[in-house]
């Protein structure tokens, strides 16, 4: 559990580092609204994903194109989602925008391919439990932790009245989880439901 909140306290620390020259913001009348640096650059809610049937995530942009995002989200799985125990769920994102945003219009943007990387932390130590319901020797990883790569698109709003939101994002994501793809190769019995999942979601982006 101590390895889960040095995660957390590390991404934390380190998301904004980068930001540091992107937190002034040019206002159209010329003047400087200053930015604290710990204020997090996005709100997202996401469904399913392998998150947790519903996770909060909120993040921090940095880059030249601030086409690179750090986040790190909190979920929850019910025991009746696939398994027989309610799951607490930490997750540390990174994602790229491997393309830049296509303009749809004057307030329409799209984000083509968004590519990334998950760790996955379940506040839960479920592996000795998890073994009885697969075959012998399935596991050869601990599964009260894991990672997933993805790949999505996301479609961008921009507001003229921000009121502290500047633009409202929907997206998806492909997630495939490495530990049931590694273990899937071994004992080919897994569903491959489990291999891959779809997660949606909801992004606010402050200004």
């Amino acid at each position: 559990m101590k390895n889960i909140y040095f995660f957390a306290f590390f991404i934390i620390c380190l998301a904004p580092v980068d930001s540091f020259a992107n937190r002034t913001i040019v206002k159209s009348d010329s003047t400087e609204n200053k930015r604290s640096i710990w204020l997090p650059d996005f709100a997202k809610v996401q469904y399913a994903g392998g998150t947790g049937m519903i996770a909060g995530f909120f993040g921090y942009q940095f880059g030249h194109t601030m086409n690179h995002s750090l986040e790190i989200g909190f979920g929850y799985k019910p025991r009746n989602i696939r398994g027989k125990r309610d799951l607490d769920i930490l997750s540390l994102r990174y994602l790229y925008k491997s393309i830049r945003d296509v303009n749809l219009g004057k307030s329409w943007s799209l984000s083509p391919l968004e590519l990334g990387i998950v760790s996955i932390f379940y506040f839960d130590e479920i592996q000795t439990s998890l073994q009885k319901e697969f075959p012998k020797d399935y596991y050869r990883f601990r599964n009260d932790k894991t990672a997933q790569t993805f790949l999505g698109q996301s479609l961008k709003k921009r507001f003229k009245n921000k009121n502290g939101v500047k633009a409202l994002s929907v997206y998806y994501s492909i997630n495939q989880d490495w530990v049931y793809l590694i273990d899937n190769f071994r004992a080919f019995k897994q569903d491959p439901g489990y291999l891959f999942s779809i997660g949606f979601g909801v992004i606010f982006h402050f200004e």
